[in-house]
């Protein structure tokens, strides 16, 4: 009774989830201003047309007359009293070491780092690499590229030099925010090798922002620090942005042939995500959402959508599920009071396997599980 579904099935004055259906596929313009209204979505211009399908069915035109920049949405709960203070961004490192970023110093991190890309000359419509292990720093910057109107690259983190060189050739990449390495299993992993040897390749990018624990680096006006790049005094709104507008291109695992570029919008993929997030996964203000997915993958993005669109609190973690052992996973829910858990079918069959140690942690707070990605055991 108290579910988002339920919410929306009263404001629509309809009985029950059937009629609700009926409704969605009978009525969709009418539906989705709804969902929009009840999503809270930002509109710096409301849309006068849902779906402009003029051009065939094809080549569907959305939200036409709108205009809109989807971090508004996912910030707006800095402004509200009631949660400028509620944490928005939780990062657990893999030596249990813990970060938090509040909504309202989460918004003012994203400003200043859009800031910062703007004084290094970072434009609209501009691709730029992100490929970060997930935490706060991946965070501020996914949205601060949005934030700016230029376009994010997504890359996983465990890719070889080939993968890496593929996809941003591919999508003619000028500008590339990468990591230096991060800890998995106790060890450090050095991405930074990788990346020096893709940008012999990779002519195209004139500009890199490492984000690194110290080592020796010679910075100067192509290699920047991730830091000073943040520092930056916020001086700018978020651009206006059509929905049509571009803000994700993000890849396929290419294990099917070559990796495909899915371009997202930000009248497409976010509005969906908050459209899943209330109805399917019934986020509210307040909860915990947790997936452990890297973010150079789609759940990384959906993940991240899912929990500030709804002004909920992402909780990420950057290391092994099983490290220092299989109780990892139980003891992240216990800590952060996780009330919405991700997790692809592998980690599943492992914490099975395990059980006796993965449930040492209190998962009592869990409310709802959510799995993807591949297929899952009866």
């Amino acid at each position: 009774a108290a579910s988002n579904v339920s919410a929306l099935i009263e404001r629509l004055g309809l009985k029950d989830y059937d009629e609700l259906l009926a409704f969605s596929n009978a009525q969709p313009g009418a539906y989705w201003r709804t969902v929009v209204d009840f999503c809270d979505i930002v509109w710096d211009t409301d849309y006068h047309t849902y779906a402009d399908l003029s051009a065939g069915r094809e080549f569907p035109r959305w939200f036409r007359g709108g205009e809109l920049n989807w971090v508004r949405t996912a910030l707006q709960w800095a402004d509200d009293p009631a949660t400028a203070q509620q944490d928005a961004v939780v990062a657990e490192r893999e030596d249990g070491s813990v970060q938090r970023l509040s909504y309202s110093e989460l918004a003012q991190r994203v400003a200043s780092f859009a800031a910062g890309l703007k004084a290094q000359g970072v434009r609209r419509g501009d691709r730029v690499g992100l490929l970060m292990e997930n935490g706060v720093e991946a965070t501020v910057t996914l949205l601060g590229l949005a934030w700016l109107g230029a376009v994010a690259v997504p890359l996983f983190s465990g890719f070889g030099v080939d993968a890496i060189v593929s996809r941003l050739s591919s999508c003619s990449t000028r500008v590339l925010v990468a990591t230096t390495g991060f800890s998995r299993r106790g060890r450090r992993v050095d991405t930074r090798k990788l990346v020096d040897e893709a940008l012999t390749r990779l002519p195209d990018i004139d500009t890199v922002i490492w984000k690194h624990a110290g080592e020796p680096i010679e910075f100067g006006a192509s290699v920047l620090d991730w830091q000073a790049v943040a520092d930056a005094q916020p001086d700018l709104a978020p651009e206006r942005m059509s929905p049509e507008d571009p803000f994700m291109v993000i890849y396929t695992s290419g294990t099917t042939g070559k990796p495909k570029g899915a371009v997202h919008t930000h009248g497409g993929f976010p509005l969906k995500i908050a459209h899943d997030s209330a109805v399917h996964f019934n986020v509210k203000q307040g909860d915990v959402f947790c997936w452990p997915a890297d973010m150079g993958w789609i759940a990384g993005t959906l993940v991240l959508s899912s929990a500030l669109l709804r002004g909920a609190t992402l909780v990420c973690y950057d290391g092994a599920p099983d490290f220092p052992d299989w109780s990892r996973m139980s003891r992240l829910v216990e800590r952060h009071r996780i009330t919405h858990f991700g997790s692809a079918p592998t980690l599943i069959r492992g914490l099975a396997a395990n059980e006796d140690i993965a449930m040492q942690g209190d998962v009592s707070t869990v409310r709802l599980l959510i799995t993807a990605g591949e297929g899952i055991d009866p």
